[in-house]
């Protein structure tokens, strides 16, 4: 570890006999960080001070007390740190990524889903929300955006989103990086298939692009044409990368940014837990259908003994969170994101992590049996020396040890 010191030497410091026992080395970055023990240290201090002199509150009681005030700061924090605005979206608080990626097919009529076979188990379960499922090789979201002559000049916007009956919606469910492989997806190739799509076309252009094969059976008769929205799902390329939402340097590609984002705000320090957040874009406002369950804090008033009920108006979050937020885990988020910029923020963890997974991967790379046949098999084609490419890091990878006539797999994630 001494090839190491230097990049982020106070979470390593303060981590080191946490992350290092007479088990092992932990290194499940990706699964989740290990929180450091001065953040979680000052956090309860935050909390027991805050319980005795001005405590939080539940923020259905005082909308403009701390627990709320606490809340919207949250809300502006990660935006901030995706480098957009609460005019470009929305921060709806959840229990977790799972939970958002729940929420969006309950919030959206969906004539189609499309997926690539490497996405997370929680967006399969979309797949009972969509008339039509397909899925697409991750190949075809992964390849390194290429510039067009075209793209110089800006392109028209989209047709502002609107329910029609003569418009179907489709969502293309992408994965920031896979759980498996490390493999990340060109967020800037898959806004320009979106933005291909758009163009007249006979059949689905987009399907067609990704070389997208039908899981069921396609609806009967004519259907209108589909006009489709991306979901990205951020939790694990959050956790050792930076994420750019604004899309500034390719600006004729922002009309086509992510409609929605989940995220798992533990991934990023391993602190708090129970918290995710799903991004809504406010242009989609409009597509996003009225709530069948109405739970407490989504409504401004209601009767028992009738059907009358009045949902919150206002942004997203303010008819879409169920029951009470996790305020007192919001609360935590300003000393979590000064800590991690304390570190160098995210370019600096994407750096370290990358360089301990080369290292972790070298070093089982060059393990032999006595045989001289190799002892692993590292299952990612990503293992290259700059984290500022388009695959940078190994995040993740399955090593297989052979041992006579036994087969042992270890499943080693590191961010």
């Amino acid at each position: 570890m001494s090839e190491f010191v230097g990049i982020a030497p106070l979470y390593e410091e303060e981590n080191e006999s946490d992350a290092e026992n007479g088990e092992g080395c932990y290194l499940d970055h990706a699964g989740a960080p290990i929180p450091p023990k001065r953040l979680i240290s000052s956090i309860f201090n935050d909390l027991m001070t805050a319980s005795s002199t001005n405590p939080f509150g539940n923020p259905h009681s005082n909308k403009n007390g701390k627990s709320a005030i606490a809340l919207d700061t949250a809300r502006e924090l990660i935006l901030s740190h995706f480098n957009v605005t609460s005019d470009d979206y929305d921060v709806v608080f959840t229990s977790g990524s799972t939970a958002a990626i729940k929420l969006v097919g309950e919030i959206l009529n969906l004539s189609k889903l499309c997926y690539p076979l490497n996405v997370h188990n929680s967006a399969l379960g979309l797949r009972c929300y969509a008339s039509n499922v397909y899925y697409c090789q991750p190949s075809k979201l992964e390849a390194p955006y290429q510039d067009r002559d075209s793209d110089s000049s800006p392109s028209p916007d989209p047709p502002p989103l609107s329910p029609s009956s003569d418009l179907s919606y489709g969502l293309l469910m992408v994965p920031g990086e896979c759980n498996f492989s490390g493999a990340k997806a060109d967020l800037f190739t898959v806004a320009s298939l979106l933005r291909d799509s758009e163009r007249p076309c006979p059949h689905d252009p987009l399907l067609q692009s990704l070389g997208a094969v039908p899981l069921t059976s396609p609806s009967p008769g004519p259907s209108p044409p589909t006009r489709w929205l991306w979901m990205l799902d951020a939790a694990k390329l959050s956790a050792s990368s930076p994420l750019d939402l604004s899309f500034q340097s390719h600006p004729f590609l922002r009309p086509h940014r992510p409609h929605l984002v989940c995220l798992s705000l533990y991934k990023w320090l391993g602190y708090p837990t129970g918290l995710g957040a799903l991004l809504v874009r406010r242009d989609l406002e409009p597509l996003l259908l009225p709530r069948r369950y109405l739970g407490g804090g989504t409504v401004a008033a209601a009767a028992a003994d009738s059907l009358f009920c009045v949902p919150h108006a206002g942004p997203p979050h303010r008819y879409l969170e169920d029951g009470t937020p996790h305020f007192q885990a919001a609360a935590c988020l300003p000393r979590c994101l000064a800590f991690l910029h304390s570190l160098g923020g995210m370019q600096a963890v994407q750096s370290h992590t990358h360089r301990l997974t080369l290292l972790l991967a070298r070093s089982m790379a060059s393990l032999r049996h006595a045989n001289n046949m190799p002892l692993c098999t590292l299952y990612s084609p990503h293992l290259t020396p700059d984290p500022g490419s388009p695959n940078p890091n190994l995040p993740s990878f399955t090593a297989q040890q052979q041992v006579t006539s036994r087969t042992i797999t270890i499943s080693l994630l590191l961010a």
